[in-house]
């Protein structure tokens, strides 16, 4: 769940670069939609960019997924793992839409 979760973010963010109506049509437009089921593990990842970058989590993606300080925050469930990223990284989480609109 976390790793398609983490594709539907990073989608979601090409298409916001590329096709930025895709924002306001994410679950209604063919071409936009997302799996709603994954929504909050885009999310969490959406979350996560803003606190280690975009790059870096195309690095994590694209390379494998091994990192040992996200890897930790994968253990849980997504719930804890979200207040755990809350609560390490001293922030307050922001659902996906002000998360994409916040990334460059």
């Amino acid at each position: 769940m976390y790793f398609e979760g983490l594709t539907e973010f990073l989608t979601l963010y090409y298409l916001k670069k590329r096709i930025r109506a895709c924002l306001d049509h994410r679950f209604i437009d063919e071409i936009c939609r997302i799996n709603k089921e994954y929504e909050i593990y885009a999310t969490f990842w959406g979350n996560l960019a803003l606190i280690i970058g975009i790059k870096e989590l195309w690095r994590y993606y694209s390379k494998g997924c091994s990192h040992n300080n996200i890897d930790n925050l994968l253990k849980n469930d997504i719930y804890k793992a979200s207040l755990e990223l809350a609560k390490r990284y001293s922030i307050k989480l922001m659902d996906l839409i002000d998360v994409l609109e916040k990334l460059e």
